[in-house]
């Protein structure tokens, strides 16, 4: 649903939501129509030899292992301006005790967020901010650019495998979540309810997989059932999982590859 959509003869669609919005909206012909996977995704599936365990990744992070964790995913500041409210609330509802146990918090930036808007959380113990990938300067219209080799994407896998309540605004991270079976919980507060109505994230609402939140009591009893029962919601995280991702053999760059010397051999015929 592009809005800058330039249309081609074929069409590698990650999931089959994509392929059928393909035919339906943009009325591309089945047999030029291609299923890929997500190859983004793919380093969340393929074999590591040498994995970092649970204990040794929080640890990392100056995190306490005893302890479950709260994954904060950052957005731009002016995708979500209220965020910064958003986070100053979990960590007061964390220095009040009102979460059904103790927390980490792990805040974790979105390459155009600005690390400076988290210096009040320096040095609060139990609690990790990081910009994820390396930095950059820029040619185009942003300051920096983020690019991620191999060990920022370990870093991301990691960073959704151990921890247990994925939190964000509407963030393609709640996709990478349901790869774990991880509780997301989308935050809406201040009245930004309506951004989820757009036709592309519908679905991820209604699929019962996410809980979308617009106040602080919301949010803090969301936190707190999946803190008391993990597999709240896990059937739509498999909904998700089966829409979006699809593949878990991490080789959708192969059938990408497959696709277009598919292509090529229809031409040669």
């Amino acid at each position: 649903n592009a809005i800058q959509f330039r249309k081609t003869d074929y069409l590698i669609s990650w999931n089959k939501v994509m392929k059928k919005e393909a035919a339906e909206i943009h009325h591309y012909p089945e047999n030029r129509l291609f299923i890929s996977g997500v190859y983004r995704f793919d380093h969340h599936f393929q074999k590591h030899e040498k994995d970092m365990n649970r204990e040794e990744f929080l640890k990392s992070k100056n995190l306490d292992p005893k302890l479950k964790t709260l994954l904060l995913a950052t957005v731009p500041p002016n995708t979500y301006p209220p965020q910064y409210n958003v986070w100053r609330a979990i960590v007061k509802m964390r220095q009040n005790q009102e979460f059904r146990e103790s927390v980490n918090l792990f805040i974790r930036l979105h390459p155009n967020d600005i690390l400076e808007k988290y210096a009040e959380f320096q040095n609060i113990k139990n609690l990790h901010i990081e910009l994820p990938g390396k930095s950059f300067k820029s040619t185009g219209s942003s300051s920096h650019k983020i690019e991620m080799d191999e060990a920022d994407l370990d870093n991301l896998r990691y960073s959704l495998k151990y921890t247990d309540v994925n939190i964000n605004f509407r963030s393609s991270l709640s996709l990478e979540a349901a790869i774990y079976d991880q509780p997301v919980i989308n935050v809406a507060l201040e009245s930004y309810a309506n951004r989820y109505h757009v036709d592309w994230y519908i679905p991820i609402i209604q699929s019962g997989g996410v809980r979308l939140v617009t106040s602080n009591d919301e949010l803090k009893n969301a936190i707190n059932q999946y803190l008391k029962n993990p597999t709240l919601n896990s059937e739509g995280r498999k909904k998700i999982f089966n829409e979006y991702v699809g593949f878990s053999d991490g080789l959708s760059y192969e059938r990408s590859l497959k696709a277009v010397g598919d292509i090529i051999e229809r031409f040669d015929k």
